[in-house]
This record gives structure tokens, sequence and C-alpha cells, in this order.
């Protein structure tokens, strides 16, 4: 099942085949705001609201679905790279269909819609939106990751005696601070063998160190 409110935004400067698409999509459980036209579906498009899909006519006077689905492509906004545009049209013969999918839409409906076959793409554009929004989020993962490793990258100061790396804010940090700050890093701490050694040894006659233990 659909987790959440989807918010779709409609347009159609027919008063009732806007009216007849808005009952149906709310019969579907979508939350749905309707323009008028092309210029107040822009407008709405270029608020803060987000909306997850948009059902525009392809041939509406003035801004038609087709010039606003190039908008969207064209717009450097997020919320509209993740935007699924659905272009509504009377004449949706092969060429047309083109026509629309090169104008950046994601999906082509004829008119008069089936509301099965609706309701059907809708669920088709949802998965595809939840796939672009991973997407999203794994690209920006990678590019974190990768200003993370230029950074690391990024020739240090080491201090000759205490190992004490220089950091940005022109102080110093241990190595372990420095890498779990910038890094992000988690340490376990134990005791190497050459340590383990040093602690434990005994020194002999002679001045060499063996392991408590061990005889010399």
């Amino acid at each position: 099942g659909r987790d959440g409110i989807v918010h779709l935004l409609i347009a159609d400067d027919e008063p009732v085949a806007r009216e007849d698409l808005r009952v149906c999509l709310e019969r579907l459980g979508y939350e749905v705001e309707a323009a008028r036209d092309g210029l107040e579906a822009w407008e709405r498009l270029s608020s803060e609201k987000v909306y997850a899909l948009a059902l525009l006519e392809c041939d509406m006077p003035g801004v038609t679905g087709m010039a606003l689905a190039r908008r969207i492509r064209e717009s450097s906004s997020p919320t509209h790279r993740q935007l699924f545009v659905l272009l509504m049209s009377a004449n949706a013969s092969g060429n047309r269909v083109l026509e629309c999918l090169e104008a950046g839409a994601d999906d082509v409906v004829a008119k008069p819609w089936d509301p099965r076959e609706l309701a059907g793409r809708l669920r088709v554009a949802e998965r595809q939106r939840e796939r672009l929004i991973e997407l999203d989020k794994d690209l920006l993962r990678v590019r974190a990751l990768t200003q993370m490793l230029d950074d690391l990258l990024e020739c240090r100061t080491v201090c000759s005696y205490c190992k004490c790396i220089r950091n940005d804010e022109g102080g110093w940090s241990e190595p372990e601070r420095f890498l779990r700050e910038r890094a992000s890093l988690q340490f376990t701490h134990g005791v190497c063998p050459d340590c383990i050694f040093e602690l434990t040894a005994r020194p002999t006659e002679g001045g060499a160190r063996v392991p408590v233990g061990r005889r010399g």
C-alpha cells in the first residue's frame, strides 16, 4: 500500500474534464489540486509545495502541457527533477506521443481516459518516482564520500614528534580524532605486538630486552 499522502497537480482548461479528473483521483486516494490553465499550473509548481505527479492537458491555450513539460525539465529544482509528468491528449497518435515524450513527459494518456488504466499508470509513476528519489539520495551519499576522500587525500602537515595532524583551523589534532572528525571513522582500541613487547619485556644483563616469562 501507499505510505502517506501523494500530492497531485492537474491542469485542464475544460472545467468539466478537470472536475471529472479531480473526482477520479481523489477516489483513488490522492490529494489533488487543480489549475485552470498552464500559467496557473506553473505558478503552483514554482511554489514551495512539493507535488509528486502532474497531469497536464497537452493542448491548453497559452502555456500548453508540452510547454510546461519543457519548463519542468529545464528547471534546476530538485523537486522538478523528481516530478513525474503525465500529459493527456485527445490525439494520442504515435507522432503525438513522441512529441510529448520529447518535450519532457514521462507518460502520455489518451482522452477520454479509462479510470482503471489511469490508476495503473499512476501506480507505475509512483514507483518510478520513488526509485528516482532513492537514486538522488545515493548520489548525495556518493558526493559526500567523494568529498570526504578528497579531504583525506589532501596533503597534510604531520608533527615529526607526536604525529599530530594540522587541521583546517590551524590547530593540531591527534590522528584518531582527525580521522573520526573528517571521515566519521569509528575506532576500537587494542595493543599491537610491538607495544606488548615494550610494555612487558625486561632488560637482560647485556642490555637486550626479552618478554617476561622468557629466559634471556
